[in-house]
């Protein structure tokens, strides 16, 4: 553990782990009652100006012809299913049952990622990966059976 050494891209994930942590709470404490659409409209606007301005000197180093179609056809899928479905879901869902039950569902991800995988065939995980799995469905059941304070 003393020879752990943190890259530039473990540090943003990180920075993005804590962000994802703060926004459920943040989206309770912040709902004034508005449209649950609105809310979710302007929270995508704003990260994506956000990331355009980050982006922005990166642009010009693009080969836009060289680019096949199926990679927006994907950009756009990722935009609209797992962005803006899953934004409005989490947002409208954080205001009803509150942000740490939607949380304990995405502890959920790597289950269902197994699942999948079997689905298409993909092999078992190594067995030392059962008592994490084990632990987070645990964990979940129990994070939903508890009462709201």
């Amino acid at each position: 553990l003393l020879a752990l050494q943190l890259g530039r891209g473990d540090l943003i994930f990180l920075a993005a782990c804590v962000g994802m942590g703060c926004y459920m709470p943040l989206v309770k404490f912040l709902h004034r009652g508005e449209p649950m659409a609105r809310m979710t409209f302007w929270t995508l606007v704003m990260g994506t100006g956000w990331l355009f301005l980050l982006s922005l000197g990166r642009w010009a180093s693009v080969e836009w012809t060289a680019v096949p179609i199926s990679v927006f056809g994907g950009i756009v899928y990722l935009a609209v299913f797992t962005t803006l479905i899953t934004f409005f879901i989490f947002q409208s869902s954080t205001t009803v049952i509150g942000p740490t039950r939607v949380a304990s569902y995405t502890y959920l991800n790597p289950a269902f990622v197994l699942l999948i995988g079997l689905a298409f065939g993909e092999p078992l995980p190594p067995a030392a990966t059962y008592p994490g799995l084990l632990l987070i469905i645990g964990a979940t059941f129990i994070l939903q059976r508890t009462k709201p304070a």
